[in-house]
């Protein structure tokens, strides 16, 4: 780990585990809130220290945050990108520091990390193969054994969901165990539909964005059961593109995580594109979560405590 993460700040490392259906924070149960952060390798990079105001603002509202390893270059339409974490072989050197940034500042915070990994959105030409993917991951996997409790893996963002570019059931279960044998103890999920004996920890769900989203039933229905679950994607409070979905109702992204948790389920998270781009081009540089999100934006997210 990086100099930055000091003794001091590891004692503000939390470690994750599943039992059941709930999450296990340094042994204890506790229902998880996340906050998408998609864009955090490029904020990690647009200034020094470029992440401390975000994860600083984040601590005591949320248990951690979302990124994307393989993010897209996000407009209106996104494009794909040449600065991912993985090329076409495998992990790119160069991109690496931005990831272990993002890792010891929110270990330094005593923020939790979804890395959210995305086989498809390594659009260099000729796209990644199966064989490179796995390689990669186990190849990330390698490199954080035995460090970052508090970090777990999704190993494909909706991998069921990706038309003509989606993985098979089998490359899941590839995946899956490849990471396993190089860390057994990595806690691991796959966003969409959860494969039942695929080594899979828990559920990654991206539940149906209708007019019933925020309400009991709803996050009831979509459980999955007996296995902890985590609605990973829920409407979005903001747009970033014109015609995109959102709920920005005030206190309705609050009731939703409460009624989450009332449904039983293991954690829920307040998902917004207002971190879709965070890079130091991006409104001057000005680009941090917190000189993005809106006024309301952010008493939503104090109201979810």
């Amino acid at each position: 780990m990086v100099a930055r993460v000091a003794a001091a700040a590891l004692v503000l490392s939390t470690a994750l585990s599943v039992s059941g259906t709930h999450f296990l924070l340094n042994g204890r149960p506790k229902f998880l809130v996340f906050i998408s952060y998609f864009d955090a390798m490029r904020r990690a990079d647009a200034a020094p220290n470029g992440l401390d105001a975000d994860f600083a603002f984040f601590r005591g509202k949320v248990d951690g945050v979302r990124v994307f390893a393989n993010w897209l270059a996000y407009g209106c339409p996104p494009k794909p990108a040449t600065d991912t974490l993985f090329d076409l072989s495998g992990v790119d050197e160069s991109r690496w520091p931005s990831l272990q940034r993002v890792l010891d500042t929110a270990t330094e915070y005593g923020l939790l990390v979804d890395v959210t990994f995305d086989r498809d959105s390594v659009h260099r030409p000729g796209g990644m193969s199966q064989p490179s993917y796995v390689r990669a991951l186990a190849d990330v996997t390698r490199r954080l054994k035995g460090a970052y409790p508090n970090v777990y893996f999704d190993l494909q963002n909706e991998w069921d969901n990706r038309g003509a570019h989606a993985i098979t059931e089998a490359e899941l279960r590839e995946a899956a165990a490849a990471v396993h044998r190089e860390d057994p103890g990595r806690l691991i999920t796959a966003s969409g539909a959860f494969v039942k004996d695929a080594g899979l920890n828990f559920a990654a769900i991206h539940d149906p964005r209708d007019a019933h989203w925020f309400e009991e039933p709803h996050y009831r229905d979509a459980l999955v059961a007996g296995v902890a679950t985590l609605f990973q994607e829920p409407k979005s409070f903001s747009t970033f593109c014109p015609g995109q979905d959102k709920d920005d109702t005030p206190g309705r992204h609050a009731a939703a995580a409460a009624n989450a948790r009332k449904a039983g389920a293991a954690g829920w998270t307040f998902h917004t594109r207002t971190s879709f781009r965070m890079d130091k081009a991006y409104k001057g540089g000005a680009s941090r979560y917190v000189d993005l999100a809106s006024a309301a934006e952010k008493a939503e997210l104090s109201r979810l405590r």
